[in-house]
């Protein structure tokens, strides 16, 4: 039997994991993973491959595919890989070629994302996932088309699981190129990294088992809890001040600096509203309200020097101008929910952080989305 049908056959009975199958069922679905799939194909030897150590434990492609399927991550890439590969059947059927513009941005994109500039080193981070250069290929565009398809393909598109063994290997190289099983790679690294600082992860060469999943999240939410205090938060929040101030400010926004220059004459010189202004140009009055760490770069320097009701600009902000009048700026405070839950997720991430950087030896370049 292929390593495709095998595939299939997995992710088909994906559903049964983490559903009271208990510990053997989850570890002889995982484990039997590759070999089910045929000791001579690639995918065995990409899923036996270890992505990272924390301290005696080795987690390989196939635990952290098992993570995937507890997750949910891999029932979504099913679906997003169908998706994709109607999208590239309808592009065929309508004669469109999918060459150029957006399709090669994308592959130059996901090539500097992982640093591979060069052919040859893409072709080699290729291989050594299973993945080949024309399915790889074949996933950058479907991945266009999907985003493009509310836009421009409509209801043209029918989103029925592909009748042949297609889906099979666009399974794989969703799995391996979106960057999703990077991210449960990462999640489940933090956990075992957490797992071992509270001495509970195994020294074991057994495939992960839905047992010690459960274990890993409980000491890790044990081990958040354990590192939030108020003092801590109040740290983070002073620490993170300037980067969380929220200002609110109204913008007139044109393609001409002179029209704004001249607006802002009028403002400051003559008194004219700032409204009234705007309306006289033709232009619209838009409103923002943000930390200062989510504006624009352009705009942060001149933002955080400004009082209330201070003018500012014009600015050049993307393809035009921005005439800004500030409205309001508050300080970051605990008694701001928003601003409390932000310290304490911060403070907790830099926690995790610590023991994933102190304890978790990484043998995979992984991609970031």
């Amino acid at each position: 039997m292929t390593g495709a049908v095998e595939l299939r056959i997995l992710s088909r009975a994906e559903s049964n994991i983490g559903t009271g199958t208990g510990q053997d069922g989850w570890s002889s679905r995982c484990g039997e993973f590759g070999a089910r799939i045929g000791s001579a194909c690639m995918f065995d030897v990409v899923l036996a491959r270890p992505v990272f150590d924390v301290g005696a434990r080795t987690f390989s492609w196939s635990d952290v595919v098992c993570a995937s399927k507890a997750c949910g991550a891999w029932a979504r890439m099913e679906c997003e890989a169908r998706e994709q590969l109607a999208c590239l059947d309808w592009a065929a059927g309508a004669g469109i070629a999918l060459l150029g513009g957006e399709f090669e941005r994308e592959e130059e994109g996901f090539r500097r994302g992982l640093g591979l500039l060069a052919a040859v080193e893409l072709e080699s981070w290729l291989a050594a996932r299973g993945v080949g250069v024309h399915s790889w290929q074949d996933y950058v565009r479907g991945a266009v088309l999907r985003r493009r398809r509310n836009v421009d393909l409509g209801s043209s598109v029918v989103f029925d699981p592909p009748a042949d063994s297609r889906f099979d290997s666009a399974l794989w190289t969703q799995a391996m190129c979106s960057g999703v099983l990077d991210d449960v790679a990462r999640r489940l690294a933090s956990r075992a990294a957490v797992a071992a600082a509270f001495d509970q992860l195994r020294d074991t060469s057994d495939p992960l088992a839905e047992s010690e999943l459960v274990r890993m999240e409980r000491c890790f939410g044990a081990f958040c809890e354990r590192s939030v205090s108020s003092l801590a938060i109040d740290r983070e929040i002073e620490r993170r001040g300037l980067d969380w101030l929220r200002m609110e400010w109204r913008y007139q926004v044109s393609a001409d600096e002179e029209v704004l220059r001249e607006a802002a004459l009028c403002i400051r010189e003559d008194g004219v509203g700032f409204e009234r202004v705007a309306a006289a140009a033709g232009l619209s009055v838009l409103r923002r309200r943000s930390n200062l760490d989510a504006v624009e770069a352009e705009l942060r320097a001149q933002l955080l020097g400004a009082r209330v009701g201070a003018l500012v600009g014009p600015l050049r902000v993307g393809g035009g101008y921005w005439l800004i009048e500030v409205l309001d700026r508050c300080a970051a405070s605990r008694d701001d929910p928003e601003v409390a839950e932000r310290a304490r997720a911060a403070v907790i991430d830099g926690a995790v952080e610590a023991e994933v950087i102190n304890r978790v030896h990484w043998h995979e370049q992984l991609r970031e989305r």
